[in-house]
Formats: structure tokens, C-alpha cells, sequence
């Protein structure tokens, strides 16, 4: 609920009246003290509570030396209009039914007063503060000295204060007025008040009226500028000592939260990345310098489901909000560009990449056929020997095989440089697999338990090769994951299904250390690696994902977790095609 700032301006001149300067009333609670003053402003009934809450620390809490405050206000300044009001009235009735009906209900409209004339010229003053707004004794305490003077502006002894209930959040008092003036003063003060009368009150009505008007138009003009600051595309935050006090729209959507009030009173640290922490801090904090108004730093914020969001941040403004010394801090959210520089880099190294692997093929062709035309040459010998083993005619014909599929991966490279599509035809998927785990198995060997589960699927439409070279990719990755795990709590998961439409399921997965939320995007992206001992160049899933996509397929994590991940690649059936 806000306030007319002339409360905060009659209490700084009362604590002034007792010795206590404004700069000492409002030490240690960051309040502008010039914005407090000027009456045109508005300001939070929490901030005027915990102003008051400071006095009477500053005063003991006596209740006697915090009336005197209030008695004193009644004398300040900013009462001249009051007391100039009182000047045409009569008795002190009268005055206490202008404060009751103009003055209280203007300042304080959030908090219902009501007075109840009692007998022997007393009247009886009650009205509390709602559960919704802060509590705060030492306002009654001090209502209770400012009423008990009013009777002085009109050159009356001060009320006395018969009894008092006062609670933090309610009050119910009697004061007993003072004697009234002689028969012959009051006829002198009646003459006076009708002298006056009618202008006194057309003027304390439009006194009134105007502190209205004005209160709304102050509202109108804050709740205008927060409607700009909300409909800013910029992410906006104002914060107050490193604790969020307001937010725009812009940036709740950009950290993936429903409202404002999920952000409203968090530290603002609490949605900074670690890795931006300290630069953040330092820069939200750094005053503002008219030679580094342009400057801006980069950082990444913590989204809601733990994604990150790259923002460039501009140095904080200091602003006064609700009354205290806060920090608007603005900044854009350039996530995107910021992705599209990564494309682009990665663009050029694969063009780099694209332009030795040429090269490279052509050397290791040359040996590679050596290889191959000895092993060649050996089965041939082998089959003329009766006496030859078995398990070396396995052994040479699984080396034929490898090296048949380092061919295919030369031409792969190859291709780097070139457009081109393999040759396609019907593959047994469950065959490939096997095949693959057979070239594979000085790698599985004692590594991690195997558990297969092939049900009866159609052949796919695919290349062996390419479809070899990816589920050796996807085995590899899967041990590389669980390298951390006790031998007996790895296990490689190998299944084949097909799916609804008739496609070809194959799902790898492991029981490693699983994929950070952040990262399940971007593991497909080229030069990508969440390896941290320096093993692997980032190429192998994108490699994977490039080549299931020229089979027509598709390749997504389907599942992760601190206990594992489950890849999965769908290939379409030959009978589909």
C-alpha cells in the first residue's frame, strides 16, 4: 500500500523537534532521504513502519519521549495548513472531526479510523492496521501525542490521555479535552469561525480533493512507467542490496518461469550461472561512469529447468524504489547470436577438416590395401590347410571385416568435401549389430555386461558400412560413460523393436554418469564433448547424426539420468520404402 510521502516529511521534522536528524533516522535502511522529503512522492507503508520502528529504537522504545514526537509534529511546517484550519473553528471537537474526516482518511487510507464522543468532553479513538500491511506500535504512540496536542492549535491546554490499549496493530484510546474557553471567548471564536467558515471549508474540501488528484496521478505516472519497463523486449530487474525487487515480463520468459513472484525476493546471484558469478557481482555493483555508459559484459543466467540463457549486461543504474536505494540492471538476451557465432566457427573448421580429409584418405589407402591383399592372401593359404584352426580362419575373416569398414570410413571422409549418397539397399539391422559387437569385442571384453534383446523386425533400408560405423560410435560412447562405475554396475543395453509405423527401433544404452539437462541439445553438435580428462574431439554423435539422417532415420536421446542414458536410432523399413 503506498503513502504520501508528506507523512515521511511531518515525521522527519518531528524526530528533528527531538534532536534526531534525518540522516540519523534513516541510517542503516538505504532510504533516499530527498525522495522521502517531497511531498509529491509516494512511498510503501513498510517503508514509513520501519522508519518509525527506527525512532523509537532511537528513543528506547519509551512510549512517553515517542509521544512527545507526535505532539511535536503537530507544531512542524508541514501542519500549517491544519493550523490554519483551526483558526476558524470553534471548539476541539471540531478539529478532531477535520482530522478524523480529511486528514487521516488522506494520508493513511488504508487504515480505517473512527473517534466516538464520550460524556464529560471526552472522546473515545480506535482503528487497527490489516493482517496485509506491517505492523508497527510506535505509530500509535505517536498518533496518541499528536491527538492529545491538537487542542493547542487552538490555544487550548493539550488533551490528556486518560487510557490507552496500544498493539502493534491496534489502538483504542480516551482522551478527556480540556475545559471549554469562557462565555465570552466562545463567542468571540464563533464570530471568527462564521467569518471564515464557509471559505475554511471549500478550502479544506479542496485541499482534499487536490491531495487526491495528486495521489492518483502519481500512481497513474508509476504504474505507466512500469508498464513501459514491462513491455521492454530487454530483460529488466531492479534489485535492492543484491535482492530482487522487481522484474519485467521479458525476462520471467526468458528464465522459463510462470510469474514475477517466483523471482521476486531472490537473490539476484541465485539466477546467475556459477561460471558468471564473481564477473556479474563485480560488474551489478560497479558505479555507474559517464566514460563506461556503453560498456556491456556478458554472462549466462540460470533458467527455471537449468538451461542456460546468455545476456549481455549493461552497468546498474542507481534509482530510488519505494522509497529505498536500489539498482535497475538491463540486459538483452543474445543466446541465439551467440549460438549462430558457434555455427559459424564450427563451419569453418569443418570446412577446414573438409579440405585435408582428402589428403588423409589418399594415405591411408595406400597401406590399407597392403593389409588388405595380405589378409587376402592368408585365407587363401588358409583354406588349402586341413590342419589350420578354425578360430583363425574367424579371426581373419573378422580382420576382413575391419578393414572393409575402415574403407567405408575413409570414404566418409572423403565425403567431407563432396555431396554424395552411399549405395542403399535391405540390411538385417540385428545382423549389423552383431557384426559390430564382434569387431568390437577386445573393447567389451570385461568391460561391461552385454544384454540383448532382439525382437523379430524387417530389414531396413540402409548401408552396412555407414549403419556399422554408427553403432560402433553409439558402443563406444556407451563404455566411455560407464568408465566410472564398479565393474559389476556396468551394463550395455542393446535392443531392436519396431515401432508403430513400421520403422526399424535400435536402442544403446548404458548405466554411466548420464547427460546434464543443459547438454542433451547439443551433444549432436560438431567439436561437442562433455569429456573432461581431454579424450575425443566432439565429432563422433555429430558423425552419427549425419549419417542416420542420409539413411532417411533419426537418432535422439530418449532417456537420461545420473544412472544412464538410452540413445535411440530409427531407421526406415525396407518394405516402406
Amino acid at each position: 500500500m503506498e503513502v504520501s510521502c508528506r507523512a515521511t516529511l511531518q515525521l522527519f521534522e518531528g524526530g528533528e523537534s527531538v534532536g534526531i536528524s534525518r540522516a540519523e533516522l534513516a541510517q542503516g535502511l538505504h532510504l533516499d532521504v530527498e525522495y522521502l522529503s517531497n511531498p509529491r512522492h509516494l512511498v510503501e507503508w513498510g517503508t514509513l513502519a520501519s522508519l518509525m520502528e527506527r525512532l523509537a529504537s532511537l528513543l528506547d522504545h519509551d512510549p512517553v519521549r515517542i509521544r512527545a514526537v507526535g505532539a511535536n509534529m503537530v507544531r512542524t511546517p508541514s501542519y500549517h495548513f491544519l493550523r490554519g484550519v483551526a483558526r476558524t473553528l470553534v471548539s476541539p471537537q471540531s478539529i478532531y472531526d477535520a482530522g478524523t474526516r480529511w486528514v487521516a482518511p488522506a494520508l493513511f487510507p488504508h487504515m480505517p479510523l473512527h473517534m466516538e464522543p464520550l460524556s464529560n468532553g471526552r472522546l473515545r479513538f480506535h482503528g487497527g492496521i490489516g493482517a496485509a500491511y506491517a505492523a508497527c506500535q510506535p505509530f500509535f504512540h505517536i498518533f496518541e501525542g499528536g491527538i492529545c496536542e491538537l487542542p493547542c492549535l487552538l490555544g487550548l491546554p493539550a488533551a490528556t490521555l486518560e487510557s490507552s490499549d496500544v498493539t502493534p496493530r491496534a489502538i483504542d484510546c480516551i482522551i478527556a479535552l480540556p475545559p471549554p474557553r469562557s462565555l465570552l471567548g466562545r463567542a468571540r471564536r464563533s464570530f471568527s469561525a462564521l467569518l471564515g467558515a464557509r471559505n475554511t471549508l471549500d478550502l479544506v474540501d479542496h485541499q482534499r480533493q487536490d491531495l487526491a488528484n495528486g495521489l492518483d496521478a502519481l500512481r497513474r505516472t508509476s504504474d505507466e512507467f512500469q508498464n513501459v519497463l514491462e513491455r521492454l523486449p530487454d530483460l529488466v530487474a531492479i534489485h535492492d542490496g543484491g535482492t530482487v525487487r522487481w522484474v519485467n515480463r521479458a525476462l520471467v520468459t526468458a528464465l522459463g518461469y510462470a510469474n514475477t513472484g517466483e523471482l521476486i525476493g531472490k537473490p539476484l546471484l541465485k539466477i546467475v550461472d556459477d561460471a558468471s558469478e564473481s564477473a556479474v557481482e563485480a560488474w551489478v555493483r560497479a558505479p555507474r561512469k559517464e566514460d563506461v555508459a556503453a560498456e556491456l559484459t556478458e554472462a549466462q543466467l540460470r533458467r527455471r529447468d537449468g538451461g542456460l540463457v546468455t545476456v549481455e549486461l549493461s552497468l546498474s543504474e542507481p534509482v530510488t524504489f519505494e522509497g529505498h536505494a536500489a539498482h535497475l540492471v538491463a540486459g538483452r538476451d543474445v543466446t541465439e547470436r551467440v549460438r549462430l557465432q558457434q555455427r559459424l566457427v564450427t563451419a569453418d573448421r569443418l570446412a577446414s577438416l573438409g579440405m585435408l580429409a582428402a589428403g588423409v584418405a589418399h594415405e591411408i589407402n595406400n597401406p590399407l590395401a597392403y593389409v588388405l591383399g595380405s589378409l587376402e592372401l592368408a585365407s587363401r593359404e588358409l583354406e588349402t590347410d586341413p590342419a589350420a584352426s578354425p578360430q583363425v580362419a574367424v579371426a581373419l575373416s573378422t580382420a576382413k571385416e575391419g578393414v572393409h569398414r575402415i574403407r567405408a570410413i575413409i570414404e566418409d571422409l572423403r565425403s567431407l568435401s563432396r555431396s554424395g549418397v552411399s549405395a542403399m539397399q535391405p540390411v538385417d539391422v540385428c545382423m549389423v549389430l552383431d557384426s559390430t559387437l564382434a569387431l568390437a569385442w577386445s573393447e567389451l571384453s570385461g568391460r561391461a555386461r552385454i544384454v540383448r534383446e532382439y525382437q523379430t523386425v524387417p530389414l531396413a533400408r540402409a548401408n552396412v558400412a555407414r549403419l556399422g560405423q554408427v553403432f560402433l560410435n553409439l558402443i563406444l560412447n556407451a563404455l566411455d560413460a560407464m568408465s566410472g562405475r564398479p565393474l559389476g554396475e556396468r551394463e550395455l543395453g542393446l535392443r531392436i523393436e519396431r515401432d508403430d509405423a513400421g520403422n526399424i527401433v535400435v536402442r544403446v544404452s548404458d548405466t554411466g554418469r548420464g547427460i546434464a539437462p543443459q547438454h542433451v541439445e547439443r551433444i549432436f553438435d560438431p567439436f561437442f564433448t562433455t569429456n573432461a580428462n581431454g579424450h575425443g574431439t566432439g565429432l563422433g554423435l555429430a558423425i552419427c547424426h549425419q549419417l542416420v539422417a542420409d539413411l532417411g532415420g533419426d537418432i535422439a536421446v530418449e532417456a537420461t539420468s545420473d544412472q544412464g542414458t538410452t540413445l535411440r536410432v530409427t531407421l526406415p523399413s525396407a518394405d516402406l520404402s
